[in-house]
């Protein structure tokens, strides 16, 4: 049975990995000018903007939380507990959903 402090130790685990990973590729020297341009060959090139829809950001973001609330009441009802606060997180995220933006 998963218990509060085998979770714990799994996320400080995790924070620990990912922050080394980040400090990692943090460092390194500065590029030059010239490193960042797609093509160094001379030709011109006009730059192109990729368009996007935040929206979609925003879904994506509401999809992630969704997937955490089903997790949480799963662990709730195997724990046996009251399942007041994995409710409460869903009542949250469906009134986050009902004030997304509109296309």
């Amino acid at each position: 049975m998963v218990t509060f402090w085998d979770l714990a130790i799994s996320f400080i685990i995790i924070i620990i990995f990912f922050s080394i990973i980040y400090a990692l590729g943090k460092g390194g020297k500065e590029k030059r000018r010239e490193a960042l341009f797609p093509f160094v060959s001379g030709e011109e090139y006009h730059p192109m903007r990729v368009p996007y829809r935040i929206h979609w950001i925003y879904y994506v973001s509401l999809f992630t939380a969704f997937e955490t609330a089903i997790l949480l009441i799963l662990l709730a009802f195997g724990a046996e507990v009251l399942a007041i606060i994995p409710l409460l997180y869903i009542l949250i995220i469906l009134l986050a959903l009902l004030l997304a933006p509109k296309e």
